[in-house]
């Protein structure tokens, strides 16, 4: 492989089915995948075999319709990129659905269609308890004057 290749990360993709149907490019996935089971290639997930078989033949899409995670403090306090942006792409293991992505969590959570499953999306929950700055301390009032299931 050449190292100078760019690299096309799969959570944001956009195909042409037509073209998807006449190069077989299912039966071309599907090689590779049995290939993986016979000599492991890579560990992880699809991302290594749509690398290997659209390797010369993508095309990046404008940043708007792939805003990666490592930007999203630049889009919390943007207004004009908050309107352009069309899906922001967690990439990489912090994730605003999990805990390890509770810094997403207040711009995540308002357009997450079944918010109120997650206790932190929720109205009163989590996010209504944090403190507006480190000097506020009625955080720790507010905590430690209700009961641990009332937090959650």
């Amino acid at each position: 492989p050449d190292p100078r290749m760019k690299y096309f990360n799969a959570g944001v993709f956009v195909t042409d089915l037509a073209m998807w149907r006449r190069d077989n490019i299912t039966d071309q996935l599907e090689y590779w995948l049995c290939r993986n089971r016979e000599v492991q290639l890579w560990r992880w997930g699809s991302q290594p075999p749509l690398a290997i078989v659209f390797a010369r033949t993508w095309y990046p899409i404008s940043s708007d319709w792939n805003f990666r995670r490592g930007e999203s403090d630049r889009f919390q306090k943007d207004s004009d990129l908050q309107e352009r942006i069309k899906i922001i792409h967690f990439a990489g293991k912090h994730k605003p659905w999990k805990a390890n992505g509770r810094k997403y969590w207040r711009f995540w959570c308002p357009f997450y269609p079944q918010r109120d499953k997650l206790y932190f999306c929720r109205d009163g929950g989590v996010l209504s308890r944090l403190p507006a700055s480190p000097y506020d301390y009625s955080f720790w009032v507010r905590i430690n004057t209700e009961t641990f299931e009332d937090f959650l």
